[in-house]
């Protein structure tokens, strides 16, 4: 299936003429931050067209590997801006829970794929698009949870005092916030699921059966990338909370800026 630039331009001017005229016809104060997301929209389908150019253009395992890792830690880097998180001190802990998280998963399901005469090079190109898919579809859930643990921390510090004065352990202290986050990245990971299941999935599928793969094969394949980004998700929130509560407590346990 190829588009055409001149196709491509066109029907997306059709497209955007809709929500652009309504704007500007009901004078909604909307339109800077409207044209914004579009760019920024472009901008990272562009960035994401490119690098997928390359990397099957090169067809190095070493090129699959980097652009894994560049997505995970891009993935990193939007986890820590949405929970308006330090990126010097939350990067290493925020990095290594995605990475715990996301690259197991991707290695399970590019396991899944048939590979083919290309063997262990046909896997690790399996392995790129499937990290930016997972890593992507982690973002949100872990942002929610990181941002529900420490703005928890910083407006229910009494209770954490409260409860080491009362002969509670550090890590008890901070069981009920933890909780509490991971309440939230289930939360959202179970939203996002019923949103995958009647928007992005019948896509998906066609997608897949269109290039040759049967209907169960789609449909399962489906499933078990919806699942394994719910568990990346959970991994990478339990790793990152547990290895950033050095950046959070001092070593006499007391709360340290948490911004």
């Amino acid at each position: 299936m190829e588009i055409t630039l001149i196709t491509f331009i066109v029907v997306m001017a059709l497209f955007l003429a809709v929500p652009l005229t309504l704007i500007s016809l009901y004078g909604l104060n909307i339109m800077r931050q409207t044209v914004l997301a579009l760019i920024r929209f472009v901008a990272m389908t562009a960035v994401y067209a490119l690098a997928f150019y390359f990397v099957v253009r090169s067809s190095s395992i070493v090129a699959d590997i980097l652009f894994a890792l560049a997505v995970v830690a891009f993935a990193s880097l939007s986890v820590i801006g949405r929970g308006r998180l330090q990126t010097g001190r939350f990067f290493l802990p925020v990095g290594t829970g995605m990475v715990a998280g996301v690259l197991p998963v991707v290695v399970c399901l590019a396991l899944c794929l048939p590979r083919g005469e290309g063997g262990v090079a046909t896997f690790f190109h399996f392995v790129a698009p499937l990290a930016a898919l997972v890593a992507v579809s982690v973002v949100e859930p872990t942002s929610a949870a990181l941002t529900t643990y420490y703005s928890g921390l910083r407006n229910h510090n009494q209770l954490y005092y409260y409860l080491l004065g009362n002969g509670a352990t550090r890590a008890e202290a901070l069981d009920y916030l933890f909780r509490r986050a991971l309440t939230k990245a289930i939360s959202r990971c179970a939203a996002s699921m019923a949103l995958v299941g009647t928007v992005v999935a019948p896509t998906v599928m066609w997608t897949a059966t269109v290039g040759g793969a049967t209907a169960f094969s789609a449909a399962a394949f489906q499933i078990l990338v919806v699942i394994g980004s719910f568990t990346a998700a959970l991994i990478a929130v339990v790793v990152a909370l547990l290895l950033a509560r050095r950046y959070s407590l001092d070593e006499y346990g007391r709360l340290g800026n948490l911004k």
